[in-house]
């Protein structure tokens, strides 16, 4: 009779386990047609093409909370991601001509990092076959792993929660029709942009409120990687940028100097031991958020450049690879720079006739003589020439962070001093001229 008795109970466990994974799946499948909804519902107020992207993203990251954070609430970061992937309005078509690495890849992200099955062959298998299926099954047991990411322990969806939410939604991702917009005579002014550095951002913002640990937020981030990268590079910007926000959700009339590269280390030191790309994602991430926190093109460079921000790298990273992270850092600096420009700095850049790049790209007082930063400028994500903007939108006056590229001052291009063992060593000196309105204190360095 034992072991009788002892079959009986593994099949009601079993059972119970199924019944579990089923409501799991259901709820997931009604998680991403609400998110659908709630994206194709609010087009109008992340839509408009002269928004800056960093707007952009956060107006989305707001839209994404009202139907993931509930199911965080329920299932945890995992859930929401696979919820927030399957819905995301990504139509960004990969250039197989671009030359920069690791691009936007929807397609791939899916069958690689997200459902990397043979559907036809594994996607009608029942909900907890593998166990809980909130909690995923091992990318080991893949054979298409994404290569830029192998080695890396890691856990997706199930091939039958993958095949589950085929037959029920079709192939990622699952969109409804855009709302109208109300926008007499600026209709051709609104696109379709969302990808996932808006789930980064709400990770962010979830983090904040509720006081989650750093470290395990960002161990979450690898464990479950939808994307190349997206997801760490919107909570880096996102949760470095809160470091500057007060309790009443305003800028801080004063800033530490010291904060973010002690925030960016926190982050990206996890990322040593992972694959080279995970390491190079962290750290172009972080750099977004350096110009977030300082809002300030020079100081963010020297926070990239600080001692603090590679003090625990391991022994065996050497001075090559360090450069590298540094000079990820600082091209997401200039990215988010770029992300950030106004409608109303688009109208002095165009009347300089300057590329847009050419208006980023200029020396800041900020760098001393015996500072080290790089004679190249990092702005080459695709920023060209401005020909037209809206006359009708927003205030003529730049943000006060813009003006600093407007002042005349010289091009980037100077012999640098940003080689070899010179890797782990700081930019010296505190920052000689300040944005008005903008201070920092420094403390120990």
């Amino acid at each position: 009779m034992l072991p009788r008795l002892a079959l009986s109970a593994a099949v009601l466990v079993a059972a119970a386990m199924a019944i579990d994974s089923t409501q799991f799946a259901d709820d997931l499948e009604q998680c991403i047609r609400q998110a659908a909804h709630e994206a194709a519902s609010s087009f109008q107020q992340w839509g408009d093409g002269c928004l800056p992207r960093t707007e952009k993203v956060d107006v989305q990251a707001a839209v994404l909370a009202k139907s993931i954070t509930p199911f965080e609430k329920k299932y945890g970061y995992q859930a929401a991601l696979w919820c927030n992937f399957y819905s995301t309005r990504m139509n960004e078509k990969l250039d197989p001509n671009n030359p920069q690495p690791n691009n936007p890849n929807y397609g791939d992200w899916y069958w690689s990092l997200l459902c990397p099955w043979p559907l036809d062959q594994c996607g009608n298998e029942p909900m907890g076959l593998h166990g809980d299926e909130h909690h995923g099954v091992p990318i080991e047991w893949s054979t298409t792993q994404n290569w830029k990411y192998l080695g890396e322990q890691r856990r997706t969806m199930s091939c039958g929660l993958c095949g589950r939410l085929r037959d029920r939604l079709g192939d990622a991702p699952f969109t409804q029709p855009l709302a109208k917009v109300n926008d007499p005579g600026r209709e051709n002014w609104y696109g379709n942009v969302w990808d996932m550095h808006p789930f980064g951002a709400w990770l962010a913002n979830e983090r904040h409120k509720q006081g989650w640990d750093l470290a395990e937020t960002v161990d979450k981030i690898s464990k479950y990687r939808a994307s190349n990268g997206e997801e760490i590079h919107g909570f880096a910007w996102q949760s470095t940028r809160l470091l500057a926000v007060d309790a009443q959700g305003k800028r801080k009339e004063t800033i530490e100097f010291e904060a973010a590269p002690v925030h960016a280390r926190k982050i990206c030191e996890r990322m040593w031991h992972l694959s080279d790309q995970s390491r190079d994602d962290c750290w172009h991430g972080v750099g977004h958020g350096m110009f977030y926190y300082y809002m300030d093109i020079g100081l963010a460079m020297k926070a990239c450049w600080s001692d603090e921000i590679m003090r625990t790298a391991p022994d065996y990273i050497g001075a090559k690879a360090l450069l590298k992270a540094r000079w990820l850092c600082v091209s997401g600096i200039y990215h988010s720079a770029g992300n950030s420009v106004s409608v109303s700095a688009y109208h002095l850049i165009a009347a300089e006739g300057l590329l847009a790049e050419e208006w980023l790209c200029k020396q800041y007082p900020e760098w001393q003589e015996d500072d080290a930063y790089f004679a190249r400028c990092g702005t080459r994500d695709g920023r060209g020439r401005v020909y037209e903007v809206d006359g009708d939108r927003g205030q003529r006056v730049p943000g006060r962070w813009e003006e600093a590229p407007l002042d005349g001052r010289r091009w980037q291009g100077a012999p640098s001093r940003a080689v070899g063992e010179e890797a782990r060593r700081p930019a010296h000196g505190h920052a000689a001229h300040l944005q008005p309105g903008h201070p920092v204190r420094h403390g120990a360095r």
